[in-house]
């Protein structure tokens, strides 16, 4: 081999080109903006100006528009779904704290319908799966836990109307299927803690009617309704707590479709019960045992024509074909009826005069209404009804105030309560004024006695007047005697004349004894009745200028000893 041996030929590259070319420009990116040259290197997203300013200073997101707490509220509402029951109930913890927080509850104003659905999932995987398909027995304790976290969640969750109300009318739907269907499985009264479950799940269902939408829940628990009626295997039961549901609505619904700021989308309302009588017509229910589904219908029906009147046909919007509707035409038969005839006259009233105010109820249909003052009087007799040691004096308090206030509207706080609240108080009031009654009958000659003793002492009377005010003293001193236990015989008083020295010490004596170891209600009913003819009596001093027959005033002076005795 000869010659030398050399390396590969390198190529040689002009670099002048690069050196002095201008500067590669990036295409901006999602990471941030270009930023000036005088500022200083700051994080992505974040603004460099403020990025600058002390911590006191720089601009505060708001907490619903943070984006990494939305993203760590997702994550743990999709934990909530989870088969594990330790991940479950973990992340169910993690939100009963978000919730009771008043600053971070926030963040579940747009996600309403994430948690709803989240909890109606756990809620259907443990009634299907862990009870019917798993061995219901061996993990009873996991299956009453995790019933327990979901339903705590969503009851600490509709403490806040503010954002209950934006669940929509589907995830309402879902959650009051399940809820029912829980409770009318039988197993779940085998379980420890099973009534107390059930008796919680029937008070969250209640929190869900009152404080929800009011559209949202009306048109909810109508579709449920239709779709319970629809199905051949479902438990008639099932079909009777729908009804109940509305039933209740049907209470409220006066009140919700004059609210102001959220009041009852009558359009919706009409649209849903139009496509259950178009899916169940009225020839349906001839051949079914029971028609009280349809009836039911038909009330929500009158009790909206009866709200609305005429002006009801406004809110067909919704209804493709209004003309074939069976809907439109029991709306019509009710009005042709007469049914709102007194709303619709109001309303044209209104609206000739120019007065008409949005959500306001027809004056004829209200009763006067109550001053702030009368209401929160009401409302604080209302809570003393409430408690089992006040129910008496709250009742007693309330039969004062409707003699006061006889035209006074007490449907406003009676709306909500149960029809067993509505009767208890009904036969309060009722005692109330039997007893009244009997008291005014048995002492209405003892209080005339007072009045004629009053207008005797303050006239300058003759002997005979006179005489007669003696008489009535001695009358009233034998009611005294009598309740104070004294008059045990024809002896102790057989006329006017043993009266004048029939009261001495020892009888006196004698009354305190009988007092003493009678009945404590009896002794102040007794001398509260004697104490106010007596008072009535010391009211109006003695006018007489002339004599004064001395038996009267030794009558006198014993009965207000006597008096002092009580």
């Amino acid at each position: 081999m000869s010659g030398s041996i050399g390396g590969p030929q390198l190529v040689n590259h002009n670099l002048d080109d690069i050196f002095n070319d201008q500067p590669v420009v990036l295409p901006p990116t999602l990471a941030g903006r270009p930023r000036p040259n005088n500022y200083p290197m700051s994080p992505p997203g974040v603004n460099p100006a403020a990025a600058s300013l002390p911590s006191s200073q720089q601009p505060i997101v708001p907490l619903a528009e943070n984006q990494e707490a939305t993203e760590a509220l997702d994550v743990i509402l999709t934990q909530v779904l989870s088969k594990d029951a330790s991940q479950c109930i973990s992340a169910l913890s993690q939100l009963d704290e978000l919730v009771k927080d008043s600053e971070k509850v926030v963040l579940l104003a747009s996600r309403m319908d994430q948690l709803l659905t989240a909890c109606y999932m756990q809620y259907r995987h443990i009634l299907t799966q862990k009870m019917r398909t798993d061995n219901a027995a061996s993990n009873a304790k996991e299956v009453m836990k995790l019933f327990q976290y979901v339903t705590m969640i969503l009851m600490s969750t509709y403490h806040h109307v503010e954002l209950t109300r934006r669940a929509t009318s589907a995830a309402l739907h879902d959650i009051f299927d399940i809820v029912i269907s829980i409770l009318l499985e039988p197993k779940i009264e085998q379980l420890s803690d099973g009534a107390q479950l059930i008796r919680a799940l029937n008070v969250l269902t209640v929190k869900i009617i009152d404080r929800s939408d009011h559209t949202h829940v009306t048109s909810a628990i109508v579709r449920l309704l239709s779709d319970s009626v629809g199905k051949a295997n479902n438990n008639p039961k099932f079909v009777e707590i729908a009804m109940k549901c509305i039933w209740k609505i049907i209470r409220l619904l006066p009140i919700w479709m004059d609210e102001i700021q959220h009041p009852v989308d009558a359009d919706v309302v009409l649209a849903d019960l139009h496509d259950f009588l178009k899916t169940y017509p009225s020839s349906y229910w001839k051949k079914q045992d029971s028609d009280t589904p349809l009836r039911t219908v038909k009330t929500i029906l009158h009790t909206m024509v009866k709200v609305r009147g005429d002006a009801i046909l406004d809110h067909l919007t919704k209804i493709d074909d209004p003309q074939n509707s069976e809907m439109v035409s029991y709306l019509r038969k009710l009005l042709n009826n007469g049914i709102g005839k007194e709303n619709t006259a109001d309303t044209n009233d209104i609206m000739k005069n120019g007065n008409t105010v949005a959500g306001s109820k027809p004056a004829s249909s209200r009763g006067p209404r109550l001053g702030k003052s009368e209401h929160e009087t009401l409302a604080e007799i209302f809570k003393k009804i409430g408690q089992k040691e006040q129910t008496k004096q709250g009742l007693q308090e309330l039969y004062n105030f409707k003699l006061e206030n006889p035209a006074a509207d007490l449907e406003p706080f009676l709306v909500k309560s149960s029809e067993y609240f509505r009767n208890y108080i009904e036969r309060g009031l009722k005692d109330i004024e039997n007893n009244m009654a009997t008291t005014n009958t048995n002492g209405s000659s003892n209080l005339g006695s007072g009045r004629v003793l009053t207008e005797s002492r303050t006239n300058n009377g003759s002997a005979a007047d006179q005489s007669s005010a003696a008489t009535l003293y001695m009358d009233k001193l034998k009611m005294l005697r009598t309740q104070g236990g004294l008059d045990r015989g024809a002896g102790e008083m057989s006329g006017a004349s043993s009266a004048t020295s029939g009261i001495g010490t020892s009888s006196l004596a004698s009354a305190y004894r009988i007092a003493a170891t009678s009945s404590v209600s009896s002794a102040r009913s007794e001398s509260t009745n004697s104490n106010e003819v007596m008072m009535a009596e010391d009211e109006t001093p003695a006018a007489s200028t002339g004599s004064v027959d001395p038996n009267v005033e030794n009558i006198r002076r014993r009965l207000e000893r006597i008096r002092q005795g009580f």
